[in-house]
């Protein structure tokens, strides 16, 4: 042991003892490692600002696991994709929430959320707030109506906390299986945006009308965008153009971002 320590590294030894002790008392191992797993625990909190802190400390299995799914989805996804790795690890984390939250059959989709809302919110966007109470802003509003199960209780506030429902409204449709697998076939198997390489099976099927907007839920008004750049075509920075051979594409604009969608 000692020979082997003065040729290796603190964290080599470390693996070196571990095998040692796995290899002749084995259940000793295991009970050691189940002791140990005591201390994995992870926590997330609400600011009053509407951010969130996590913290955490997990075992090896878990964060290997957690690594390997980052490495999925906090690649980049596409050479002028500049966000910093922490964004890339935070969106990460939103896309493998949003799936999990997701029905089986909806792979790209969101859970059910209700908002509360006026009729003019309904048309602006402005002043929703999430059922936590938290202010959403524009793009969240709309960019969560395109791929969650949204209903809409529309009334009118009776005071700071308490609402008068004047209807209820709809809640959102999803493209089907068989559409999302055309659209995998027209789009070209993912993201539209030039040089995306995120794959169809983790693509919003967006509405490029509205779906808010009457705009119906059909292949000539769905196309196939990640969650990064949905999000940017609901902020006013892209555009859905339809190419002259038919083919859908994502291009920049400087256009304001929008405030009944795109």
């Amino acid at each position: 042991m000692v020979a082997f320590a003065r040729d290796h590294s603190a964290k080599d030894l470390r693996g070196f003892l571990d095998v040692l002790v796995q290899n002749y008392r084995p259940d000793d191992h295991d009970n050691d490692a189940e002791a140990a797993r005591t201390k994995r625990h992870a926590r997330l909190s609400a600011s009053l600002d509407g951010w969130w802190h996590l913290t955490g400390f997990l075992d090896p299995a878990t964060g290997a696991a957690l690594a390997a799914a980052l490495d999925v989805y906090a690649d980049k996804t596409s050479p002028d994709d500049h966000r910093t790795a922490g964004n890339r690890t935070a969106d990460a984390l939103a896309e493998i929430a949003h799936r999990a939250l997701a029905p089986i059959d909806r792979p790209s989709g969101l859970g059910h959320i209700t908002l509360t809302l006026t009729p003019d919110q309904l048309t602006t966007g402005l002043g929703v707030r999430w059922p936590s109470g938290l202010l959403a802003s524009r793009t969240d509003v709309h960019t969560t109506t395109c791929s969650a199960k949204v209903t809409y209780v529309v009334g009118i506030p009776t005071d700071p906390i308490h609402w008068q429902p004047l209807a209820v409204g709809f809640a959102q449709r999803y493209a089907t299986k068989a559409q999302r697998a055309a659209l995998a076939v027209r789009d070209g198997s993912g993201c539209v945006y030039p040089g995306c390489t995120v794959p169809a099976h983790r693509c919003i099927a967006h509405h490029i009308r509205p779906w808010d907007d009457r705009g119906p839920t059909d292949l000539t008004n769905l196309v196939l965008v990640c969650h990064f750049h949905h999000r940017t075509v609901h902020h006013g920075k892209l555009a859905i153009t339809r190419t002259p051979t038919g083919r859908y594409t994502a291009t920049p604009t400087n256009r304001a971002p929008p405030i009944g969608g795109p």
